[in-house]
């Protein structure tokens, strides 16, 4: 984009920024500007919808434990951003129509087998890096894997507490918070790379 540009290069004037430095934060920029987009989309899309609560916790969810875990990525930011919003809408749209008939028992089930799977998933896969942003250290891979299974256990603690209200609004949130991090661990199988969307 013009504007993109115009910016980027005022940055690289004004601070003097050598071509490697420059990188990252030309990826930095479009990080945060593809985060907004993406999200705005998402919110947009879910007000349509009337799922926005329940999409937004999914959405928040993967995106907190995506930060350390990694996970699959389309091709492009812009293809990354619709897959997000259709992913993280339909998650919410399944958590609004379901919650109702679901007991909390059988909620907190999924919320236990979910997080085992995620578990294993984040010991045997995390950090799931990709092509264009590849994990280069073996200390940085031992250190985001870490953090990936303390927020996990975090995680878990706190839907045990925050999450313990038979109410329909905790179900709702508990649901939509567990599926976001279902989608999340599956975001980091192999498998999932091969799919077609993330080619």
């Amino acid at each position: 984009m013009w504007i993109e540009k115009k910016l980027i290069d005022g940055l690289k004037n004004e601070l003097k920024l050598s071509e490697d430095k420059l990188e990252i934060v030309t990826f930095g920029y479009r990080l945060l500007i593809y985060s907004i987009l993406g999200y705005s989309f998402i919110v947009l899309v879910a007000l349509l919808f009337g799922t926005l609560g329940a999409t937004l916790t999914a959405a928040i969810t993967a995106s907190v434990f995506r930060i350390f875990s990694g996970g699959a990525h389309a091709s492009t930011q812009k293809r990354c951003t619709i897959i997000g919003a259709i992913i993280f809408n339909l998650i919410g749209l399944i958590a609004t129509i379901c919650y109702n008939s679901i007991s909390l028992y059988l909620i907190n089930l999924l919320s236990w087998i979910t997080a085992i799977v995620a578990l294993i998933t984040f010991i045997l896969y995390a950090p799931a890096d990709t092509p264009g942003k590849p994990i280069t250290t073996k200390v940085q891979r031992d250190e985001l894997k870490k953090m990936s299974i303390a927020l996990l256990v975090i995680w878990i603690v706190l839907s045990k507490f925050v999450f313990k209200g038979e109410t329909n609004i905790y179900k709702l949130y508990f649901l939509s918070s567990t599926l976001g991090l279902a989608w999340q661990s599956v975001s980091l199988w192999p498998s999932t790379y091969r799919w077609n969307i993330f080619k």
